[in-house]
Formats: structure tokens, sequence, C-alpha cells
């Protein structure tokens, strides 16, 4: 039997006894990991996760059967390829994504090749990425440049910055709020005292914060005054609302998981020839945002 030590990445050329090419390719890393999810949320769940190569027609595919929703933030690890299995196939045609998510795979294209692993671990690490929004990009609302992202709250609602769609919590999203997302220096700044509007809570400098500069009776600002001039822009205007506004505008922003699988000391074989390497990254599988909905209390 052959036996292939692979330290770093999956780009090979492996040759059989015969001298043939095993592989036109190997190589996998920038491939889109794509999944199979489990249809049920409680009980054993069934993923497979997957690689499809177009070129030379090669996958790489992992089933994994767990307790846990492995699209919730957590390492989730303790994994075996011999009870989770991880297989590399070639074909001899184009493959399609049906191929690994029905329960029936397509009679064609045919499988030609296939290294299954017998031995190794593998780890998967899930963490959220959130997009409020607001255009600005989470980095950039790390007002205190510490690296932490949940001790920025302009506003005090409990939300960060960086997934909070009103950041200075005035009811008007800061998306509306004149933001030059490409310099935000140059974001707009009605009163001149050097916080840019969407942090802001008092936007003209009248004494009246934003929020209760509203005459309808409604928790929306943004429409009340001349359609060019918002009484919250107009220091000239300063009439709160009455009675006063006690509610923030409801907060939506969208949550992706971010799966991370990484296996070590795996060992394939076709029964004649092995590949084994020590650690590889399979990739990052993104999962599909999903819509998180809160109503901070006011304050």
């Amino acid at each position: 039997m052959k036996r292939f030590l692979i330290f770093a990445s999956f780009l090979f050329i492996i040759n059989c006894d015969d001298g043939d090419a095993l592989f036109e390719d190997f190589d996998f890393d920038n491939i889109t990991v794509q999944a199979c999810l489990p249809e049920n949320d409680a009980g054993t769940r069934n993923y497979t996760f997957y690689k499809i190569e177009t070129v030379n027609n090669e996958t790489l595919s992992i089933q994994v059967s767990s307790s846990e929703d492995l699209l919730e933030e957590g390492i989730y690890d303790n994994f075996s390829v011999t009870s989770n299995p991880f297989e590399y196939r070639k074909f001899n045609g184009t493959v399609s994504n049906d191929y690994f998510c029905n329960d029936v795979p397509p009679s064609s294209p045919n499988v030609t090749e296939t290294f299954i692993a017998n031995a190794g671990t593998f780890i998967i690490t899930t963490e959220y990425s959130f997009d409020d929004g607001d255009g600005i990009p989470a980095i950039d609302e790390d007002l205190n440049n510490n690296g932490d992202l949940e001790d920025d709250d302009t506003d005090g609602d409990g939300i960060p910055n960086y997934r909070d769609e009103d950041d200075d919590g005035d009811n008007v999203p800061t998306s509306q709020e004149g933001v030059n997302t490409s310099d935000l220096s140059q974001s707009r700044d009605t009163d001149g005292d050097g916080d840019p509007d969407y942090l802001d809570r008092d936007d003209d400098d009248d004494g009246i914060n934003t929020d209760q500069e509203t005459t309808d009776g409604d928790a929306n600002p943004a429409n009340d005054g001349p359609a060019n001039l918002r009484n919250y822009l107009n220091p000239l205007v300063s009439g709160p609302a009455n009675p006063p506004i006690d509610t923030f505008i409801e907060h939506t922003y969208t949550r992706q998981s971010n799966v991370e699988i990484t296996l070590f000391d795996v060992t394939l074989s076709n029964g004649n020839s092995e590949i084994i390497y020590e650690e590889f990254d399979f990739g990052t599988y993104v999962g599909n945002g999903i819509t998180i909905t809160e109503n901070p209390p006011f304050n």
C-alpha cells in the first residue's frame, strides 16, 4: 500500500501502482463549503458539509450526527471520522447539490474513485456574525478601540452598536442619519458639536432629544415637520412630545452562523493507497442570515 503524508495542503498528485495519475488535481482550498441541514430541531440531527470541485468533478464531504444544533455559537469536538464519514470522491461527470442533499442520490454521474477516512478526529467551531444594516463595518463601531465590540453601546439600550440599527437611540435609524460609510469623520453633524448625528441623541442641539421632537404621537421623529427640514434637525423648533415618547423603535439585525471544520490526524484510504495529514482546514460553512427582532427597554 502506498502512503502519502501531507501536512499543510491537500494539493497533491498521487500515482497508482501502474503509474497512472489517480488525481488530476486535489485542491479544494478556494471552494465554497455547502451543507445539507437537518429538518428536525430536536434529537439527533444529521448534517452533510461538502465541497464540489467542478473542473475535475471531485468532491469532499463530511457527514455529522449530533444532538446539538451546530449552527448555534460554540465549540463542538470529540467527533470521529469512523462514525462521521469523511470522504473524497471523483466522478465521471458534473456533480450537483442533489447528489448530497437527496435521500436517494441521482443515478449519474458515476463515482470513479473513493477515498474514505478510517482514522482521525475533527472539531467544529461556530461563531456568529451580525449585520445591523447601517452600512458601517463592525470594526468601525469599536468606538473605544479596545477590540471588544460588546462594550460599545452609545445609547445604553443593551444592544451594542455593531448590531444596533439605531446607535444613539433617537428613534431615527443610523442608516438615515447621513452616515458617510467611506469616511465616518465626514458623516452629517447637524449641530457641529463633533458628534455625528448617528451618535447624537439631540441632533440639532436645541435641548430636546431627537426622539422627543415628534408632534403626531408616534415614536418616529423623521416624519414631523417639513420634508426638507424635519423638526429634529431644526434648532428653531423645540416643542417636546406631549405625552413624552417612552419607547424605542423596534430593532432588527441579521445573524449568520459561520461553521468552521478542522480535521486532525486523518487517514484516507481506497484500499490500495493512503493519504495522511496532521491537520486539514475543511473550510467554513456560512449559513443563511436569520432576522432577529428586539424591543430594548427605553431609557
